[in-house]
């Protein structure tokens, strides 16, 4: 396993971009006044309250983390916390009370290698062999008492990530609670509560505070150590919550871009409820690329075109928010982890010339926001999302030194989608759409070369003035577009016999 050292450069809370082109100064003030879009602005000096106050809270729990992995699991070493999530990419939209971090830890001497899973086309699943198993359990009795590590059907050892959570870090952090929850009544602070929830690959931490509560005198409280006791149910409350994620890191990547030169970790996460590989459940693990995100989002020269792109994102990913109730199909299709990988394929295809035709400029976020909307209706309508980093082409040619991106089979976000959710769905973008008009390009105003980049990443060709993707994911067949490949040769046979007819009929009465 990689040494794990933290980038200091991009492991940090990044305010929520919203940046508008010279001339775009009535478009931002008209998406100010849009009720629908009231998340999208979010007030600079609390955002680096809450952020200063998140930052001591998560030093408080480290503190406590550690403590009980030093004197409970021997062995169990506690690295440190990376900052991930829309918080630290630039594209929260929401108040800044939800924040996302790994938890990176390993076990002392550990040597383990990637294993695929049998019968699974999801290529970011894989399992933990442990090559010194033996030798591990017979060093920390915890790891043989706990069933860390298990033998599988082959006879190797793998990593027990259900145990892993349940026994060891679930079992850490309500500690780490307790001990909080317990110096905090000794120094009188009664109106914080801290709650933990666990859901793979998540353990949550949810702070309740009085509505009073200003986020500096959290600070201060955190400086000095820790937080929690007892709701008070008469006041009103707001909540504050945090999600740690237990991350191993598999190894570093060495990349560069526009001559900022980085290291990027690839992580493992555990991901043992997973109802596609029944026999291996307890085994499973995510490969996570949040490292390759927080660089992307995370750098400090980011140019003009990129920043429109990512307010286009914010702009939508409010708008669907804000309609939660009357986009409900749209919301479980679009999710969060969706718009941003949309986002990324389009600020990708800004720097990345895969149809030699050069680097795309944007010159504001109306012209962001029509590829944006235009990007999402083809995905949604050829019922088709690319991940950004299997298999994507483009990846290879912005970071040549990522161990992404040379899979031969590129992954389909919305594989799992049923075809009535996605119907449902599309009516609901129409929506949107509509709602939306006149705030951004339209297709005939948008650059025919960024609309080519967006076609050749999804494979779309034109038959008789008639768009359709050719794209078949994953080694599986859609039969949407295979039926619409077919109609339209039927539709040609029929005008050749119709054409054919009529010049019969003319000849004959020649």
């Amino acid at each position: 396993m990689a040494a794990f050292q933290t980038n200091l450069e991009w492991n940090r809370w990044i305010r929520p971009v919203f940046e508008f082109g010279e001339n775009e100064i009535e478009l931002k003030k008209s998406i100010l006044r849009l009720t629908v879009l009231k998340h999208m602005k979010i007030n600079a000096d609390k955002w680096d309250n809450h952020c200063q106050a998140i930052d001591e809270i998560l030093k408080t729990i480290e503190q406590g983390v550690k403590k009980f992995a030093n004197e409970n699991f021997k062995g169990l070493k506690i690295l440190g916390y990376v900052k991930q999530g829309s918080a630290q990419e630039g594209l929260k939209i929401e108040n800044a009370l939800e924040f996302d971090c790994k938890l990176l830890f390993d076990i002392n001497q550990m040597i383990t290698s990637e294993v695929r899973l049998r019968n699974s086309r999801d290529v970011d699943l894989l399992k933990l062999e442990v090559k010194n198993a033996e030798n591990l359990m017979f060093r920390y009795q915890w790891i043989y008492d706990l069933e860390i590590f298990e033998t599988g059907k082959d006879g190797k050892y793998y990593i027990n990530t259900k145990h892993l959570q349940e026994r060891v870090f679930k079992i850490i952090i309500n500690k780490t609670r307790h001990l909080i929850n317990d110096h905090l009544e000794a120094i009188g602070r009664q109106e914080y509560t801290m709650q933990q929830s666990i859901k793979p690959p998540t353990v949550g931490i949810d702070l309740t505070l009085d509505k009073e509560t200003v986020m500096e005198d959290v600070y201060e409280t955190f400086s000095g150590f820790v937080l929690q006791a007892a709701r008070i149910p008469s006041t009103p409350m707001q909540e504050l919550h945090i999600d740690i994620v237990p991350a191993l890191v598999l190894y570093d990547d060495e990349i560069s871009l526009e001559g900022n030169d980085s290291k990027c970790s690839v992580y493992a996460v555990m991901k043992w409820k997973n109802s596609l590989t029944p026999s291996e459940n307890q085994y499973i693990w995510r490969k996570c690329s949040s490292g390759y995100e927080g660089f992307i989002f995370g750098q400090e020269q980011l140019d003009s075109s990129q920043l429109y792109m990512m307010t286009a994102c914010r702009i939508v990913k409010s708008w669907i928010h804000g309609r939660k109730y009357e986009l409900k199909s749209l919301r479980s299709v679009l999710e969060s982890y969706h718009l941003k990988t949309a986002c990324l394929h389009l600020m990708c295809m800004l720097k990345v010339d895969q149809t030699n035709t050069g680097n795309i400029t944007i010159y504001g976020v109306r012209q962001a926001l029509g590829y944006y909307i235009y990007f999402l209706n083809m995905c949604i309508r050829y019922n088709l999302l690319p991940h950004f980093f299997y298999g994507n082409p483009n990846l290879q040619k912005l970071f040549p030194q990522c161990t992404f991106g040379q899979e031969r089979i590129m992954k389909n976000l919305f594989a799992n989608i049923n075809s009535c959710a996605m119907y449902m769905a599309t009516n609901e973008y129409g929506k949107v759409v509509h709602d939306l008009r006149g705030s951004f390009a339209t297709e005939c105003e948008l650059d025919k070369n960024m609309l080519k980049k967006i076609h050749k990443l999804l494979n779309i060709q034109v038959f008789f003035g008639f768009k359709c993707s050719t794209m078949f994911l994953e080694e599986k067949f859609n039969y949407k577009q295979l039926y619409i490949v077919v109609m339209l040769i039927f539709i040609g046979i029929g005008v050749v016999y119709i054409l054919y007819c009529a010049c019969y009929k003319i000849f004959m009465l020649m």
